[in-house]
């Protein structure tokens, strides 16, 4: 039998491409919970997330579910601060800032890190989201976002590269498109988000997220 076929070599890539999933479920990456526009002077926002994740490649195929919380804290006209956890395990941070900013047209960045121990290494995602806000209305905007970041497995063991399809330093790229819609006394933030590697490192064509958020 192959071993790259035989079922431990399966059972671990799809273990890392789940633990992937479970990291890249939040990160702009996936899901931003947030607008390009900043929250306002010491204003707070609660918000929640369930959703999918998935991925497909030339092996296997699945769908994590995901669960987040997070609470934002605003600091200044053009930038607010956000700390979130998902699936009860990842945690995230992220710093918000408005490069510009009108009363229909906002561009933002927001750099983001997120951490998770996973056995003996620490899986760690950084990144650089850029967000748009292209439509905004009393009661809706629409966000698009771009973003390049780097996945890395910190303590990895090289020997394991070719179950799990990754290396300890993978590029990634993602785009993605979010609705803040004010609707029946709830504020809903529904967000379709892909992202892949720029090279081969990872096992897998197209990862992919669609999650509802909705503000406390």
């Amino acid at each position: 039998m192959n071993e790259k076929n035989s079922w431990p070599s399966r059972a671990r890539r799809v273990a890392g491409a789940l633990t992937l999933g479970m990291l890249l479920s939040s990160c702009p990456s996936l899901s931003t919970m947030h607008t390009a526009r900043p929250i306002g002077l010491d204003e707070t926002e609660f918000s929640g997330v369930v959703g999918v994740f998935g991925f497909d490649d030339d092996h296997d195929n699945g769908v994590v579910p995901i669960f987040e919380g997070q609470v934002r804290r605003g600091f200044g006209e053009r930038y607010d601060a956000g700390l979130r956890i998902s699936n009860f395990s990842m945690l995230h941070a992220d710093l918000n800032y408005a490069l510009v900013m009108n009363d229909d047209f906002v561009l933002s960045v927001d750099p983001t890190i997120s951490v998770i121990p996973v056995g003996d290494s620490l899986v760690s995602y950084v990144c650089l989201p850029i967000l748009v806000d292209v439509v905004r209305t009393e009661d809706m905007t629409v966000t698009l976002s771009a973003r390049y970041g780097y996945f890395s497995l910190d303590g990895y063991a090289d020997s394991d590269e070719d179950d799990f399809g990754l290396t300890e330093s993978t590029p990634l790229v993602g785009f993605g498109i979010g609705l803040r819609l004010r609707a029946g006394g709830i504020t809903w933030m529904p967000e379709l988000h892909m992202i892949q590697a720029t090279d081969d490192s990872i096992d897998s064509n197209t990862l992919y997220a669609f999650s509802l958020g909705f503000v406390f």
